[in-house]
C-alpha cells in the first residue's frame, strides 16, 4: 500500500510539471506572469565589454541577450507581461568581486517586443524599447528628463547632458528613427534611457 501511495504522489508531481510546461501561466496573487521559453547558458568569465547587449533573429523569433552579473550568489529569471520581458537577477548568496556575462536565450519572442534587466536593488534598465529599434542608451546619472538627452550624429544615443558627449559615425538606419518607434530619452530610475 505504502508502494502504490508512493508512485501514485510521482505520477501527480510529473503531471503538475507537464501541466506548468504545457501552460506556462504563474498566478502569484493576482497578478499573471507568463514563464516565456528561455535557456540561460553559463556565465563567461572573460568579459570583454562591460554592457549588456542583445541580438534579435527576426526569422527565427529568438533572443539573444548578454547580461552582466556577479560571478557568484546570482540567479537570472525570465517573465513576459504583456510584449515585455522582464529579466530579474536575484541574489541567493554571497556575492564575489567579479562580473560576468550571462547568455540568455528566449524564443518565440515578436519584433515590437520589449526588454527590461531588473537588478539586485530593484532598478530598472530598459535593454531595449523596440527590439527593431537599434539606439543604445548609456544609463548615465539623471534626477529628471530634462538631465537626458538625444545626441550622435543621428541621435540614437540617450546620455546624460553632464557627460562627455559621444562621438557617432554619421549614417542613418531606419532603427534609429525614434519617431517611427515612438521611443524618448528619459530619465528612468535614475538613468538616461531610451523608454
Amino acid at each position: 500500500m505504502l508502494n502504490l501511495s508512493k508512485g501514485l504522489m510521482l505520477v501527480l508531481f510529473l503531471l503538475s510539471i507537464l501541466l506548468v510546461l504545457s501552460n506556462p501561466i504563474l498566478k502569484i496573487g493576482k497578478k499573471e506572469v507568463i514563464v516565456p521559453e528561455y535557456l540561460i547558458i553559463g556565465c563567461n568569465i572573460g568579459v570583454r565589454s562591460y554592457e549588456n547587449s542583445l541580438n534579435y533573429d527576426k526569422d527565427n523569433k529568438t533572443l539573444e541577450i548578454n547580461v552582466l552579473i556577479n560571478c557568484c550568489g546570482i540567479n537570472t529569471s525570465v517573465e513576459k507581461s504583456g510584449k515585455t520581458y522582464f529579466i530579474h537577477e536575484k541574489q541567493y548568496s554571497d556575492l564575489c568581486k567579479c562580473l560576468c556575462s550571462q547568455k540568455i536565450m528566449i524564443f518565440n519572442v515578436e519584433s515590437d517586443a520589449k526588454v527590461v534587466f531588473i537588478s539586485l536593488d530593484n532598478r530598472k534598465k530598459i535593454l531595449s524599447p523596440n527590439l527593431e529599434f537599434c539606439g543604445k542608451s548609456t544609463y548615465s546619472e539623471c534626477h529628471t528628463d530634462d538631465d537626458c538627452i538625444a545626441t550622435g550624429c543621428s541621435h540614437q544615443i540617450c546620455q546624460s547632458k553632464y557627460e562627455e558627449m559621444i562621438i557617432t559615425t554619421c549614417e542613418f538606419r531606419e532603427c534609429f528613427d525614434t519617431a517611427r518607434f515612438g521611443v524618448s530619452c528619459e530619465c528612468i530610475d535614475n538613468m538616461c534611457q531610451w523608454k
